[in-house]
C-alpha cells in the first residue's frame, strides 16, 4: 500500500456473496446425493511465501519473503467413475522477511506476519485413459500485519477474493509402490477487497479494489495405499497469481486523512505437504 495525490472510489460486496452462496449449496448437494465413494483426508506442509509489489515504472517497491507452517482438510466424493467432487480448507501462518522502502523512499527492512487461509470446492470430469477435466471456485483471505521497527510505523492489511480455476488432472502412472498423480490450472482473480489500517501511525483506515488479475497453479502428488481404506501422500505445489493496481482512496478515522493505492502486486508460492487419508464407509 502506498500514498497518492488524487482519490476514489469504493467496491460492494455482491459477488463474493453470490460466490459464497454457490458453494454453501454445492456443500448440500454434496452432503445429499447417493454417493460412490468418499475420501477424507487432513494434511501439514510448510509453504515458501513469496509476495512483492510493483510501481507504475515497473520498479520493485518491496518484497516479502519467508516459510508459513500450516495444513488443512479435504473431503472428496466419487459419483462415479467419471464424475467427483472436492471440498477442502487451508490455513497457514507464519512471519515474513520484509525488505523495501518507506514513503520517502529510505530503505527499510522489517518483518511482516501473514496468515493466508481458504475454503474451496472443484468438480471434474474424468475421461478414459486417467485424463480429467476440472473446475473450481475457492474463497481466500489474507492478511498481512507489517510490524514497526526503527522507528517505523507498521500497518494492517486484508485482503479477500475469489479464485476461480480450471484445468487438467492426468496420472502418471506406478512410481515404486505407489502412484504418481498431477494437475495444472489457470487461474483467475476476482472481487478482490482490501481493508487497510494504518492507525498505529495516527492516520485511520480505509477500503480499496484491487484489480482483477490471473494466475497458475501446479501439484504433484505421490500417493500410496497402506491398506484397503487408507493410504498417505505426498504432495509438491507452486501457485502464483497477480492483483493489477487498484483504485485510489482516502483513509478516514485518523489525525490525519491520506490518498492511497495498492499497488501492482506479485504472489509467488512453492509448498510441499505431508497427508493421511482413508475412505469413508
Amino acid at each position: 500500500m502506498h500514498r497518492e495525490q488524487f482519490g476514489r472510489l469504493s467496491s460492494g460486496a455482491l459477488g463474493p456473496a453470490i460466490a459464497f452462496t454457490a458453494f454453501c449449496l454445492a456443500i448440500v448437494v454434496a452432503l445429499t446425493r447417493p454417493a460412490f465413494a468418499d475420501n477424507l483426508s487432513v494434511h501439514a506442509g510448510l509453504l515458501n511465501f513469496n509476495f512483492a509489489e510493483f510501481a507504475l515504472s515497473g520498479n520493485r517497491l518491496l518484497q516479502e519473503s519467508g516459510w508459513l507452517p500450516g495444513g488443512g482438510l479435504q473431503w472428496s466424493r466419487a459419483w462415479s467413475d467419471s464424475l467427483s467432487t472436492r471440498l477442502g480448507a487451508e490455513f497457514y501462518r507464519g512471519v515474513a522477511d520484509y525488505r523495501g522502502q518507506t514513503q520517502a523512499g529510505i530503505g527499510h527492512r522489517t518483518e511482516t506476519e501473514e496468515t493466508l487461509a481458504s475454503l474451496g470446492v472443484q468438480l471434474t470430469r474424468n475421461f478414459e485413459h486417467r485424463f480429467g477435466l476440472f473446475l473450481g471456485l475457492r474463497l481466500r483471505d489474507w492478511q498481512r500485519d507489517i510490524q514497526d521497527n526503527n522507528g517505523v510505523f507498521g500497518l494492517s492489511e486484508r485482503f479477500r477474493w475469489q479464485e476461480w480455476s480450471t484445468g487438467v488432472k492426468f496420472d502418471g502412472g506406478r512410481i515404486g509402490q505407489g502412484r504418481l498423480y498431477f494437475e495444472i490450472g489457470l487461474l483467475a482473480v476476482r472481487e478482490a477487497e482490501m481493508d487497510v489500517d494504518i492507525n498505529r501511525a495516527g492516520l485511520g483506515g480505509t477500503e480499496l479494489s484491487p484489480g482483477n488479475g490471473e494466475g497458475l497453479r501446479m501439484q504433484a502428488a505421490w500417493r500410496r495405499n497402506l491398506a484397503e481404506n487408507h493410504y498417505y501422500q505426498l504432495m509438491f505445489f507452486h501457485e502464483s497469481w497477480e492483483f493489477a493496481r487498484s483504485n485510489i482512496n482516502a483513509t478516514s478515522g485518523g489525525a490525519v486523512d491520506m490518498l492511497v493505492v495498492e499497488p501492482e502486486n506479485r504472489s509467488r508460492h512453492t509448498g510441499i505437504a505431508f497427508a493421511f487419508g482413508f475412505k469413508l464407509e
